[in-house]
């Protein structure tokens, strides 16, 4: 199957169907923005009123003509799975929760495992010191972990970020991404340049976003303005054509 390019926006709000039947909508995304890939759909399941995170192994087809996205899902796993509460942050456990019961691997072990010491290495080494050791270990695993989940966002929470200079010259806005439905990595970023009146819509590469400030709505980006400005202009026709040659937006990545 030729995998192809989707945006973000544009997903939101399609209907996300069953082997059964409709089940409910697209609401949003949950992605992590150091690896550029999606981590979870979230599902607005109309007849329960309520929110559930799915991987995206799960969404086997996308139909743009007709607004739908197919799931290998039934309604009543759906309709019994894990609560999500879409204004409150995601973590381990609510992840857990979820692949515990779907019974999907957990895609973050061994990421942060703490390592052991086999009997051959323990001689000589005083019970006290490997506490100490042991709690440093475990402190630092909770740093990383805390660090990790700063970097999972919901799209909805980062569009209309301002992108910015590092010496803090405006660029544009985040308007959309665009994301492609093999593995459901962000390929690309739709930038919306021009302030209140908006010029034109770029393509710029998400590793180029350098840091993203929630606390400012901000965007740091290690790009001048001329070269964001020459970047080459996104039209909803390049999503259409199949055979679009999306290659030329690639320059390091």
């Amino acid at each position: 199957r030729r995998k192809m390019f989707h945006s973000l926006k544009d997903l939101q709000k399609f209907t996300v169907v069953t082997p059964e039947g409709e089940a409910g909508t697209m609401e949003d995304v949950i992605f992590h923005d150091h690896d550029w890939v999606v981590r979870y759909a979230i599902v607005d399941l109309a007849d329960d009123r309520r929110y559930v995170l799915v991987i995206p192994e799960t969404l086997e087809r996308i139909d743009r003509k007709s607004r739908q996205i197919f799931t290998s899902l039934s309604k009543e796993m759906l309709h019994h799975s894990p609560d999500f509460h879409i204004d409150h942050p995601i973590s381990r456990s609510i992840e857990t929760e979820v692949h515990d019961y779907f019974q999907w691997p957990y895609y973050w072990e061994g990421e942060k495992a703490i390592p052991t010491t086999g009997p051959d290495d323990l001689t000589g080494v005083p019970l006290a010191e490997m506490e100490i050791d042991l709690e440093q270990q475990q402190s630092e695993m909770a740093e990383s972990e805390e660090e990790f989940y700063d970097n999972l966002k919901r799209f909805d929470d980062v569009t209309s970020y301002h992108l910015q200079t590092r010496d803090g010259q405006e660029l544009g806005r985040l308007d959309d991404f665009i994301v492609q439905d093999e593995d459901w990595k962000i390929m690309y970023a739709i930038v919306t340049l021009g302030g209140l009146i908006p010029t034109k819509r770029v393509i710029v590469s998400p590793s180029q976003m350098e840091e993203i400030d929630h606390v400012e709505g901000e965007i740091i980006v290690p790009l001048k303005a001329e070269t964001i400005n020459a970047s080459l202009e996104f039209s909803e026709e390049m999503l259409i054509d199949e055979n679009y040659d999306w290659s030329r937006h690639d320059p390091g990545r």
